[in-house]
């Protein structure tokens, strides 16, 4: 009798057991799929205001400046700071044992002004780089030798410019070097590199400019102590950029956007030329002048493309009656397909094109894409087209 009792106990604690084991397992499954349903088949992502992709092309660049020089390694006694905008008559303050160094006279510079102003074009040029050695020796004499009659688009502004920086000379000649005052307005630099009149905004020609561009760098820079007024209402850069790191059209006339010192400067192409699969571009400025400081040669970004997008998982692409897309949920829970740009993917990781006004071009036709509050589907193969989630 007590056998009997016993294994009737032993049942209903089996019982009892497989019950346990029943609602457990049936609260697991329920978990399981509640998570199965929103973590995996239901996930999706909200996408956030629109963020602006860009690629960049870096290079060094080598400004060019409308600049006046008043003194080159001299002893200055200044009564103005540097960078301090100044208007013309400012009083800049005097060389101190002024020398005259250059050897010149009133008479020179009065024959140099008088020479400048004739209609006639002189056939005796001036090699670029005996300019420049004649900079760097502090002997201004041979800068009236420029080959400015080839410079067709700026000839006539760049005669006013050699004009104007005689008459400088000539005014620190007659008042020996004591209470020079400014002759143009515009920016004080207290450093000169001896490229002033090189690498000038009215030079701009790139067949004026035979350097070797890309091999000019900061290392090549000689700043010594001085004086010049730079005009602030603009400026050039010269860079070089490789033909195969080019994704849009330049051209003269157009527009192109440039990153320096973290500012975006967008200025105007003034001239183009194609070496050896290398584009030489000439650039003009006339916002921003208080990007740059002193120094002639600077690194910076060519912004090469650049558009608003958003950024998703790679995984949540799929394709669609040869179309490349994502499934969005909407309001009513339903499972639609929009197209999408993809633009690029990197590290699992697809940024795509937010299209105009919300809309994308494919094979030359409109169609509707993603936009803003999107909810996008994480894991689209996990859904069916047009299915309702719960």
């Amino acid at each position: 009798m007590g056998k009997l009792k016993s294994a009737k106990k032993a049942n209903k604690k089996k019982l009892k057991i497989n019950i346990l084991s029943i609602i457990f397992v049936f609260i697991i499954l329920v978990v399981v799929r509640n998570f199965y349903i929103k973590f995996i088949k239901n996930n999706t992502i909200i996408l956030k205001s629109p963020v602006i992709y860009e690629e960049k092309i870096n290079t060094n660049a080598i400004v060019l400046r409308d600049e006046h020089v008043y003194a080159y390694d001299e002893n200055l006694n200044l009564g103005a700071k540097s960078t301090s905008r100044i208007s013309v008559n400012t009083s800049l303050g005097s060389i101190n044992d002024f020398a005259n160094k250059y050897g010149l006279n009133t008479n020179i510079v009065n024959d140099k002004l008088e020479k400048l102003k004739k209609e006639d074009k002189s056939d005796e040029l001036l090699p670029v780089e005996d300019i420049i050695d004649s900079l760097n020796d502090y002997n201004y004499e041979k800068i009236g030798n420029l080959p400015v009659d080839t410079y067709q688009n700026h000839e006539v502004e760049y005669k006013k410019y050699l004009e104007s920086q005689n008459n400088i000379y000539k005014s620190i000649l007659e008042s020996n070097g004591k209470k020079i005052k400014a002759k143009n307005p515009g920016v004080i630099f207290t450093e000169v590199d001896g490229y002033e009149d090189i690498y000038n905004i009215y030079r701009m020609d790139l067949n004026l400019l035979d350097f070797n561009i890309k091999n000019l760098n900061s290392g090549k820079e000689s700043h010594k102590k001085g004086l010049k007024i730079v005009n602030n209402n603009y400026f050039g850069l010269v860079f070089t950029i490789n033909a195969k790191d080019i994704k849009k059209t330049y051209e003269i006339g157009g527009e192109i956007t440039i990153k320096i010192n973290d500012d975006y400067i967008t200025g105007t192409i003034q001239d183009i030329d194609l070496k050896n699969k290398i584009f030489t571009i000439a650039a003009y400025f006339d916002t921003s002048f208080d990007s740059l400081n002193e120094d002639r040669f600077y690194n910076i970004d060519i912004i090469n493309f650049s558009t608003k997008s958003y950024e998703i998982p790679e995984k949540s692409l799929i394709t669609n009656k040869d179309l490349v897309g994502v499934y969005i949920r909407k309001p009513s829970g339903v499972v639609s397909f929009k197209p999408v740009e993809v633009i690029t993917i990197k590290d699992k990781k697809a940024i795509i094109n937010y299209g105009n006004e919300g809309l994308i071009k494919i094979d030359g036709e409109e169609m509707e894409t993603v936009s803003s509050y999107d909810a996008i589907i994480k894991n689209p193969t996990k859904v069916k087209l047009g299915e309702l989630l719960e």
